[in-house]
Formats: structure tokens, C-alpha cells, sequence
């Protein structure tokens, strides 16, 4: 009987084969969108589940006392960990971790390894990391010792087996053999870590002193701590306190200093979102993405019942015949669920086919790569085909039913409707699509907001800009020599150095209140480089650096600064108690990101010769269309001054660029998402209408018979479908607006919201919907009616 069922299923649906490719087509968009996103999602909330220990896991952060807003720094000191560990009777083992940099050389080549961390034995111990080569229980068994990943290995030694082998690094001013003991292998893509290789603790005291390691106010590392099964964290951290206080008690000093600060815990499973990290997670971007799938599944799901619906209808005379000829009611919703069932199977396994064919650019767009392959993942295939299924069975039992209880001579009569009128169905277009044009509005919006952030002035020109980043030691030598080298190029125009600008100094604004300004050194030749617009007085000058009053320091500042000081201030005013002179004001500037409000700028030049300080970023302004003759003499010139560190460069525009990925990566995602869920939209109104034309092609034949011309044909086949769209237009605008002005919040620079961000992308889709449908009407209304009447 079922093979019947089945054989009889798939014979209606190649009868109804537009209707078939469609609903097919429309639900396996569905299904890919939804299995793809809800990948990113279950990989965003497993991040570091694969640990054994990872419950009892816990980050040390550290807490400001007198902070009104609590503030959370996810670092720590250097001793914190190590005797939270001896005093405390909870906590099993420990592991502090510090990134830096290193120079690998290989033969003449030398090479920036960005992913380098120091730490204690007790990391290994802590966390699952598999050994696949070398040593498991002596991993960082000596100050030589170095543990790297996989893809590490094949990157340096072009090979994955190096257990024994050494490798030439320099971590601090000279070069070094270090020898591999392990190979672990590379981190899973829901891993809180990203490191490449790792040295042990003791290499790392060997280069930062004694002092600064035993400070308790600094908090330049992260630190871990494994505690004790159904350990009471509370408790823990209040022995922290105890145990900070006591190592901490004098009343000046930097243990003054350390007990402004407590400690806190963030367990393993919060880090990702919580902790700060390198991914720049934000868990709103998972339930985002996940309402997105949601949505994009019940926009098709909604498609599936409304043909299933409108089908059911033209299907009348069909149930007619079978109650006529004996079928019973049940075999005649059986029937009607079994052809769901296999619309629903076939779709959900082409959606399945397009999912892994979209896998790779879906992974390029979020920018990560998943380490399992969806077809393994057999619990989300089951319920996302069971969350299908439910909706297909839904959504074809309605019908169903009341076709199975009609009475024979009504059928035959022509007499068989659905909710009187069609309200279901036109319920369900129009839902659909204020889902539709909601997703369309909400991308456009972000998307300028977008270009908004990307285009805002930023106060210098980062067009044909270079920054060369050198290291800190003998950063202002090193500079100098740059400066005096790259100058005389006749396709650079200018060339300037400053500090990383990461220093703060307060003063008092004209309120009385306190100002924070960020500061830096820089060369005279600094704002003629970047293009900034001096407002009033001199830029610096060499002449600076050897003024007769050595305490006092002459200065930039920017126009923010300037109006915050109040209007006492001027050319010529000192600032601080005297520390600092006032030579010149400079036009604000974007330091950071246009996210953030205006910074208060002070521009510095070092007081006196021979000072030790850090100038270590320099910006080189070039001619267009000379870009690569730029970058040859750029690295010449490196590897003449800096011929043992591994020449890098950064483009300023494609720098300034990457301040918003996280925008970016929001306006690819939905820019997809929205052309998806209006694609399945229109895929399911062309079906309709084709349905409902079709129902139609007497009434329209007749139509025009008695005279009624293309147009008005057209017209009335698409006046219903026309109504249903402007009422999703005018309920889509106030949800839409709700959306866009709850996103634009974060924002302290943000586009305005006019009735043109709506107008737009409203009326395109309004007319692009609009061509659909007439597509569809416009053929019904050409037609001969001679083919439709002539059986009357």
C-alpha cells in the first residue's frame, strides 16, 4: 500500500512539475541557509567544550575598585596565579600566558611569527592539547623547549614530523637555537587559543625582569586556574582578596597601588564572549544569525503552504473522482501527506547537496573555518529535517482534511473554497513578505551606515600612505636613518614618525572636570606626512627637542583639546602645572576608529637629546601609480637598516578598512540573507500567481472576448497580489525602524534615519515583485481564448 502511496506521490508531482521545481527550490535554499548559519552558531556556543576539565576552568580577571561603571580587564599580573596556587587549597594548577613577537630566521630568509606565547607546564596539563610528534610529558621540559602546531611545522620545516629538530628564533635581542619537543595539533575552529608556538615560563623570565614581575598593579599577561570539582567560586575569590592583601599591605608604593584592584573568575565556556578576545565575539551576532535562519526557513516553509494550499485547490475534481470510485478519507490525507513527505525529502537532501557546495565561499564571507564537516554533524541534519518536516506535514493537512470531507456533487459543482476568500493564503504572502522587506530595509540601513564609518572624515588623507612598523629598540635611530634614506626619493613626498600614541596624561577642562588627552612623541615631519591641517601657531621643530627650559616640553595639541581647556588657553599657554607649552593647534584627527568619540591629541617633541624613547611607526606619503617601484625601495631600504627583521609595511586605507570588519562582515551577511528571503519570496509568488492564473484562464478568456484589452487584464489579475504587497510595505516600516534605530545606538557617529533609507530599497522591491507577478499575468492575458473556451 505505501509503495502505492509513493508511486502515485511522485507521479503528481511530475504532472505538477512547475509547482514541484518550485516548492523544491524554495525549501532547499531554506534548509542550506539554515543548516549553514546554524554551523557558525553551534560552533560560536561550543568554543572550548572539547576540554576535559573545561567546567571547573576559570580565566583570572582583574576588577578596579574605584572604577563607578565595574570595569573588567581580562589580564593579570605576572605573581597572581602562581600564589593564588600555593595558598589557596582549591585551586589545582595554573597557567599564565603572554603573546609576543619573534623573528624566525631560515637560512637568509627572516620571517614575523606573530603567534608566539610563553607558559607554564601547567598549560599542557590544564587543557587537551593532542601531541601528534615528540615528547607528551616533556613538552616544555627546558628554557630550548618549543611546542608548535601542525600547520606550524609544514610552514617552517615543510613537514609535520620535526620532533628533535631545532629552530633558529629571536624572542630578545639575539638570535637563539630552540628545539621542537612536541607537535600538537592545530586548534579546533571553536578554540579560545590561537597560538602557533610556545616556549616555557622559565624562557620568558629570562627577559622581563625581576621587578617588573613582581609587580601587582600591571596586568600585561592572562592566567588560568583549574579548581577543584563543585569548588564554591565565591569563596575563591574571596580568599584571592585575602591572599592579595596580604602580599600587598604597605601604604605607598605599588602595593598602594595593587590593592585598588581585585581579582575576579570568568569561567572557560564565557571567554569567547566575555573575554575579550582576538575574534572580536559578540554573542549577538550568533542570536542574530540564528533569527535569520529561523526566518529564511519559515519564509520558505510559508511558500510550501501556500502552493500546498492553492495546489490542493486545483486538485478538487481529482478527490472527486477517488471518493467516487471508493477511496476513503484517510487514504485521501494519507495520500496528500506522503506527497509532502517526499517534497519535503527530496528538498531537504538537495538542500544538503547546496549546503556543502556553498560551505567554502559561506566560510570565506564569516571569516572562519570549520574543522567538522556538516554531513558528521548528524544530530543538526536530523533536526533540521525533522523542523522541515513538521512544517511540510503542517502545512498540508489543513487542505487535506477539508478536501477529504467534501461531498462529491459540491466538488463537481465547483464549489470548494478555502477560509473564505483565500484569507490564509493571502495571511501568509503577506507575512512573508514583511519578513522579506524587513531583512531588505535593515540591510540597507547597515550597509550605510557602513560606508558612513568607512567614508567620515578623518581629519589626514590615508590614500597613498604606507606605515612602516620598526621595533622599539633604538626606535628613534632607526627612524632617523629611514627618514634621511627615504626623502631623497623623488616619488615620495614626505615622510614622518611618531610613537604608537598610547600614553594618557590628565589635566582640568574648563569645567573643572578631568581631561584625558592621549599623547606621543612625534618628528616635525609627522602631521606634513599624514596630511593633517594645522589651525593656528607652528608644527614642531628639531629646535624643540633642545629648548633652554628643559622641564618644559612644547606641544601640539588638536582643536578638541583646545576647546575642552577653555578659552584662558592659547598659542603660548602652558598646560599641567607648566609642563607642557602650547605651539601650535592642529585639526582633529581619527586616532582609532570613527566608532569612537573625537580623541584629545597632544603631539610631543623629546625634550632632550639622547632621551630613550619610542618612535617607532613611520609614514611614508607616495605618488600615485608608483606603487611598486614604492615597495622595492622600501625594502631595500629596510634590509639595509634593518637587515635581520622581516620587512613589513601596512596600507593605511586598507588598515582603516579593517577598524570595520565587524560592520563588513554584518552588511555581507545580510546583504546574502536578504537577497535569499526575497529570492524564496518572489520563487514562491511566481508560483502562486502561475496557480491562481491558471485557476483563472477561463474567467480571464472570457474577459476578453467581451473586449477587455491586455492592460486591464494584467491590471486585474495583479490587483490582489498588488494590495497584499503594500500592505507588507506599510507594516514593515515601523518593525524596520524599530531595528535600524536599536543597531544605530552603539553608535556615536551614525547616519540619520530619513524617509529615503526606506523609499528606496521599499519601492525597488515593490516593482521588482511587481514585474514578477506580470511575468505570470501578463502570458494568461495574451493567451487565445479559443484554447480555454472551446470545450464549453
Amino acid at each position: 500500500m505505501l509503495h502505492n502511496y509513493i508511486k502515485t506521490g511522485f507521479r503528481n508531482l511530475f504532472k505538477h512539475k512547475r509547482y514541484a521545481l518550485i516548492n523544491i527550490t524554495g525549501l532547499a535554499i531554506g534548509v542550506a541557509s539554515c543548516l549553514l548559519i546554524s554551523m557558525f552558531v553551534k560552533d560560536e556556543f561550543t568554543y572550548d567544550s572539547w576540554h576535559r576539565n573545561g567546567e571547573n576552568i576559570y580565566r583570572i580577571t582583574t576588577v578596579p575598585k574605584d572604577q563607578d561603571k565595574t570595569v573588567v580587564m581580562q589580564g593579570t599580573s605576572y605573581p597572581e596565579a602562581e600564589v593564588y596556587a600555593n595558598e589557596i587549597p582549591e585551586v589545582k594548577n595554573f597557567a599564565r600566558i603572554r603573546g609576543e613577537g619573534a623573528t624566525v630566521k631560515l637560512d637568509d630568509t627572516y620571517l614575523d611569527e606573530k603567534g608566539l606565547i610563553f607558559t607554564d607546564k601547567g598549560f599542557f596539563e590544564i587543557f587537551d592539547f593532542d601531541v601528534v610528534y615528540g615528547s607528551l610529558d616533556n613538552r616544555l621540559s627546558n628554557l630550548e623547549s618549543l611546542v608548535i602546531t601542525e600547520s606550524t611545522a609544514i610552514k617552517y620545516f615543510g613537514k609535520k614530523d620535526v620532533a628533535g629538530q631545532s629552530l633558529t628564533m629571536k624572542v630578545n635581542n639575539d638570535f637563539e637555537q630552540f628545539t621542537v619537543t612536541s607537535v600538537i595539533e592545530d586548534h579546533p575552529s571553536n578554540s579560545s587559543f590561537s597560538f602557533n608556538m610556545a616556549m616555557s615560563w622559565g624562557k620568558l623570565e629570562t627577559i622581563v625582569d625581576s621587578f617588573s614581575r613582581s609587580l601587582w598593579f600591571t596586568t600585561p599577561i592572562y592566567s588560568y586556574v583549574l579548581l577543584e570539582n563543585e569548588a564554591d567560586t565565591e569563596a575563591v575569590i574571596q580568599k584571592m582578596e585575602k591572599s592579595r592583601l596580604l602580599h600587598n599591605s604597605a601604604e605607598e608604593g605599588p602595593e598602594l597601588l595593587s590593592r585598588k584592584s581585585r581579582n575576579g573568575l570568568l569561567a572557560l565556556k564565557d571567554v569567547h564572549f566575555l573575554g575579550g578576545s582576538s575574534q572580536d565575539a559578540d554573542a549577538s551576532q550568533s542570536y542574530l544569525l540564528s533569527s535569520i535562519a529561523l526566518l529564511i526557513l519559515i519564509i520558505a516553509c510559508f511558500n510550501f503552504a501556500n502552493l500546498t494550499l492553492v495546489n490542493s485547490m486545483s486538485r478538487s475534481k481529482e478527490v472527486g473522482v477517488r471518493k467516487t470510485v471508493g477511496a476513503r478519507k484517510e487514504q485521501l490525507v494519507f495520500q496528500f501527506l506522503t506527497e509532502a513527505v517526499l517534497l519535503c525529502s527530496i528538498s531537504f537532501i538537495v538542500g544538503v547537496i547546496l549546503a556543502e557546495l556553498i560551505l567554502p565561499a559561506f566560510e570565506a564571507i564569516i571569516q572562519k573555518d570549520f574543522t567538522r564537516n556538516l554531513l558528521q554533524d548528524k544530530m543538526l541534519l536530523l533536526l533540521c529535517y525533522g523542523a522541515v518536516l513538521f512544517a511540510s506535514i503542517l502545512s498540508v493537512i489543513y487542505p487535506s482534511l477539508i478536501l477529504s470531507r467534501l461531498r462529491v456533487t459540491k466538488v463537481f459543482k465547483g464549489k470548494v473554497s478555502f477560509g473564505g476568500k483565500g484569507f490564509l493564503t493571502k495571511s501568509m504572502v503577506t507575512f512573508q513578505f514583511l519578513l522579506a522587506l524587513v531583512f531588505i530595509t535593515v540591510t540597507v540601513a547597515l550597509n550605510q551606515q557602513h560606508k558612513f564609518l568607512i567614508n567620515k572624515d578623518k581629519g589626514y588623507d590615508d590614500n597613498n600612505l604606507i606605515r612602516l612598523k620598526v621595533p622599539n629598540e633604538n626606535s628613534e635611530s632607526t627612524s632617523k636613518q629611514f627618514i634621511s634614506k627615504l626623502i631623497a626619493n623623488p616619488n615620495i613626498l614626505s615622510v614622518g614618525a611618531a610613537s604608537d600614541l598610547n600614553e594618557g596624561v590628565s589635566s582640568k577642562n574648563k569645567d573643572g572636570e578631568r581631561l584625558f588627552i592621549i599623547s606621543g612623541f612625534a618628528t616635525p615631519s609627522y602631521t606634513d606626512a599624514l596630511g593633517i591641517k594645522l589651525l593656528e601657531g607652528r608644527g614642531l621643530e628639531e629646535s624643540d627637542r633642545f629648548i633652554e627650559e628643559p622641564a618644559i616640553t612644547n606641544v601640539l595639541i588638536n582643536e578638541s583639546t583646545l576647546h575642552e581647556l577653555g578659552t584662558e588657553y592659547s598659542l603660548g599657554s602652558t598646560i599641567m602645572d607648566g609642563k607642557f607649552r602650547i605651539v601650535g593647534v592642529i585639526a582633529d584627527y581619527q586616532l582609532f576608529s570613527a566608532k569612537s568619540m573625537s580623541t584629545h591629541v597632544m603631539l610631543r617633541a623629546n625634550p632632550r637629546a639622547g632621551n630613550n624613547f619610542f618612535i617607532n611607526n613611520i609614514y611614508i606619503r607616495y605618488q600615485p601609480h608608483v606603487l611598486p617601484e614604492i615597495l622595492d625601495d622600501l625594502e631595500r631600504t629596510w634590509k639595509e637598516i634593518l637587515p635581520n627583521e622581516p620587512f613589513q609595511y601596512t596600507f593605511m586605507d586598507e588598515y582603516n578598512a579593517n577598524l570595520y570588519k565587524k560592520e563588513a562582515l554584518w552588511s555581507k551577511t545580510l546583504n546574502y540573507s536578504s537577497g535569499l528571503a526575497i529570492a524564496v519570496s518572489l520563487m514562491g509568488l511566481l508560483g502562486l500567481v502561475g496557480l491562481t492564473a491558471s485557476q483563472r484562464k477561463k474567467e480571464v478568456s472570457i474577459r476578453k472576448v467581451m473586449g477587455a484589452s491586455v492592460a486591464n487584464l494584467i491590471f486585474l489579475l495583479n490587483q490582489g497580489f498588488t494590495k497584499l504587497l503594500l500592505i507588507s510595505i506599510l507594516l514593515s516600516v515601523p518593525i524596520a525602524y524599530y531595528i535600524i534605530d536599536k543597531f544605530l545606538q552603539d553608535y556615536i557617529n551614525r547616519i540619520e534615519i530619513t524617509a529615503v533609507l526606506f523609499a528606496a530599497p521599499l519601492l525597488a522591491t515593490f516593482i521588482i515583485a511587481w514585474l514578477t507577478v506580470s511575468s505570470i499575468t501578463f502570458k494568461s492575458a495574451i493567451r487565445n481564448p479559443i484554447d480555454d473556451l472551446r470545450y464549453e
